[in-house]
């Protein structure tokens, strides 16, 4: 008698070990995603305290008086820029894309700018209504939504 497996033995061994495999990698898939958002949530949260850190000193960036210190949402990038008001065509604007997996749904501050006053650092324009910005994963999964308060102070982010 020989020895050694039957196709129908092998062909089960596969099978399994793809579902296996299979259920493994999209596991890993999803955990990635989770990662990238939350990755970019934290980047937007450093960048957030850096505008508002800048607006509240006196050379931040070479500039010589206080002044105001923003950012300007869209759909895949946000723009940090320095003064009252956002300008495009500002060249000491700093452009930040967002991984292509995430993107912002949900903008409630006005004018999708959200902007520091020189000096105290708080929310130019506050109000309670108009105070938060979403990100979410493309598949539309999972969500990221960062809050803030009237005086720039980051009350949630989940």
């Amino acid at each position: 008698m020989r020895r050694g497996y039957t196709l129908v033995e092998l062909l089960i061994v596969v099978g399994v070990m793809s579902i296996l495999f299979g259920t493994v990698l999209f596991h890993l898939t999803q955990t990635s995603r989770r990662v990238t958002l939350s990755g970019m949530g934290e980047s937007l949260i450093a960048d957030i305290k850096l505008q508002q850190t800048n607006a509240m000193s006196k050379d931040a960036l070479g500039g010589v008086s206080p002044q105001g210190y923003g950012i300007h949402f869209e759909g895949d990038r946000y723009i940090m820029f320095r003064g009252s008001t956002y300008s495009a065509s500002d060249p000491t604007n700093i452009t930040t894309t967002l991984d292509p997996h995430v993107r912002i749904e949900t903008i409630t501050f006005p004018n999708n700018n959200l902007i520091f006053a020189p000096l105290s650092g708080e929310v130019i324009g506050f109000a309670s209504a108009s105070s938060s910005i979403t990100l979410r994963e493309a598949d539309g999964s999972e969500t990221n939504t960062i809050s803030l308060n009237s005086y720039g102070v980051i009350t949630s982010a989940h």
